[in-house]
Formats: structure tokens, sequence, C-alpha cells
């Protein structure tokens, strides 16, 4: 189709405008003037060139067309050569949709094989990783099982071998602490302060007695009453009580010390004694039990488990001064006291008084 404003040439091929031709074709060139054009936009003289143009092409073919149209014979062969053209042309578009069928189907079946090959493959899969959970499974219930059953063989031990075991973990600690029993560096410098303060108090104590007495027998008062050379010693005398009182308690503290140190010890020894012992005294009711099939009778578990892991009593008097070993012998054996108060009264004790007395000393 070509067109311009008022000129238009069309080109159908095989179909005329009323739909009566289908072996033409057909060309409309149009080339009237629109209503607001008094002269087309193609010439007349071109309009006839190309009319001369198209027959120059066209007609003589149409002539040689017509005159084969007249003959009937050569049309119906036309027409037969056409239907035959038109049936190889429906069987070759048969062909061609019967191989796209043929292709489609065997796609398909290649699709279906294709995953019923990839559904076996999933399902072996499967079943080989089920089979391998369950033998896993399987597998854990078995050690599961074991470990129960040693479980129970560990509870089901003989409690001899524990108790044994535990009783020789009990003497190796206590033998090591028997092998160094000394007191940690902590208890020990809190005692540093009480020996430097009684040292330095008994050499202060020396230094002021010997100073006073010094004085006290001095050449120079020789000449003197020998009343005032005692008022003299009187000082380096008290300091001497002093540093007597001092010493004094000094050793019965570093006593006191002592015989705690050993008490401890002694009580680690009776320690490892009574774990001896009690272990003896488990065992002995326990192969009771397993022979006799029955419980060790009390009294008899009584008499040999007595004084097991008991603290002895310990002797209150070994730390008592001589001087307190007389004041509790002159008042356990008073009946009565009787003490005179600076004032003029009297305070006197009965014997309850006096044995209370006794007691608390």
């Amino acid at each position: 189709m070509f067109k311009k404003k008022t000129f238009s040439l069309y080109y159908r091929r095989g179909k005329s405008d009323d739909g009566s031709n289908y072996i033409l074709d057909v060309i409309d060139v149009n080339n009237n003037p629109g209503y607001d054009q008094q002269e087309p936009d193609v010439g007349s003289d071109q309009i006839h060139k190309l009319n001369v143009l198209i027959n120059a092409h066209f007609e003589q073919d149409a002539a040689a067309l017509g005159q084969l149209f007249k003959n009937p014979r050569i049309f119906s062969q036309l027409i037969a050569s056409h239907q035959q053209q038109v049936g190889e042309l429906q069987k070759t578009v048969l062909a061609i949709s019967e191989q796209a069928v043929d292709a489609r189907h065997s796609l398909e079946v290649e699709y279906a094989e294709r995953r019923s090959t990839l559904e076996k493959e999933i399902a072996n899969k499967h079943a080989t990783l089920n089979a391998e959970i369950d033998e896993r499974l399987v597998d854990f219930s078995r050690q599961k099982q074991e470990l129960e059953n040693r479980a129970k063989q560990l509870d089901d031990r003989n409690n001899t071998h524990v108790r044994r075991q535990i009783r020789r973990d009990l003497k190796q600690r206590l033998e090591q602490h028997s092998n160094k029993f000394t007191v940690s560096d902590t208890t020990r410098r809190m005692r540093w302060p009480v020996h430097v303060g009684v040292w330095s108090g008994l050499i202060g104590l020396g230094a002021l007695i010997f100073y006073f007495s010094s004085a006290a027998l001095a050449p120079s008062l020789q000449e003197t009453s020998w009343i005032f050379v005692i008022t003299l010693l009187i000082k380096p005398l008290g300091l001497t009580l002093a540093m007597l009182g001092l010493g004094t308690w000094y050793l019965r503290w570093m006593n006191r010390w002592f015989e705690q140190h050993s008490s401890a010890e002694f009580q680690l020894k009776q320690l490892e004694l009574d774990i001896d012992r009690a272990s003896w005294v488990v065992e002995t009711a326990l192969e009771w039990r397993q022979v006799q099939d029955s419980p060790m009778p009390t009294h008899l578990l009584e008499s040999i488990s007595r004084n097991l892991f008991t603290k002895s009593d310990k002797d209150e008097g070994a730390d008592m001064h001589p001087a307190d070993y007389l004041a509790s012998a002159l008042l356990g054996k008073a009946a009565a006291l009787r003490v005179a108060l600076p004032g003029g009264g009297e305070v006197e004790w009965g014997p309850k008084a006096l044995k209370q007395a006794g007691k608390s000393d």
C-alpha cells in the first residue's frame, strides 16, 4: 500500500473487494482530490504512466491467464492441481502435527521414565537413610543399655572395695598432716606481738630494776639510815615482782600453746586410729549380716564401737597454778568465809557459796 494525501495505491493478493476472486491479484489506484483541494496530488500524465507500467508487467500474463480460464479442461486441471497442492499441504501439516504429537508423547514418556527413575532413586535413598538411622538407633540403644548395665554393676559393686579405698585416701591425707604438723604462717605471725611485748616488758623491767638497785646500793648512801635504804629498795622489789609475774604469765602462755599443739597432734593420731577401728567395725557388721542373714545385735555393736570419734575429757587442773591449788584447798575445807570490809562491815559466805566459788576457781 502506498498512500499520500489524495493519492493511494492498494495491492491485494488473491482476493477482491467483494470476496469472490481467489485466483487473481487486485491493484487499486485512487487519485481523487479532497474536499478542500481543486487538484489532485498526482497529475493525469503520471497516472497514465502508472497504468502503462502496470499493463506492461501484468496485462500480458492476465491475457494469457484469461485464455486459460476459457478452456474448461485446463481450468479443471488447474483446480485439481491446486487441490492436490492443498491436500499435500494438509498432509504436510498433518505430518508435522503428528510429529509434534509423537515428539510430545516421546517427551512425556521420557519425562515419566525419568520421574519414575528419580522417584525410585529418592525412595532407595530414603530407605537407605532410614536403615542407617534405624541402625544407629539400635547402636545407640545398645550403648545406652551397656552404660546402664555398667552403672548398675558399679552400683552393685561390693561396698568393701569402695570403703577400703576411702579409708586408704583418708589415711594418706592424715599421714601427710602428721608428717608436717605445724601451724600456718598466719597463726605464727599472730603470736609475734605477744613475744615482742613480753620481751620488751622484761627487758624494760630489768633495766629499771638495775637502775633503782644501783641507786639504792650506791656508796654515798651507806652512811644513811637503813630505813631510808629500805625505802629505796621498795621500787626495785616491786619491779622484780612485776617482772616475775610477767615471766610467769609468759611461761604459762607458752606452756598452754605447747599443750594445745600436742593435744591437736594427739587428736589427729586418735582420729587415724578411730578410722581404722570404724572400718573394722563396719566390715565386721557387714560380714555378720552376710553370714547370719541378720543385723548385728545392738549391744554387741555398741560394745565394739564405744568411744569412736569422741574427744576425751581434759584434766582442767593441769593448767592450775600452785597458788590456785592453795586457794581451792583453803576454801574447800572451810565451813564459812568471813571477810572484813574497810568501812567496818563484814561479808560472810556459807558452804554453798564456797562450793560454787571453788567450782568457778
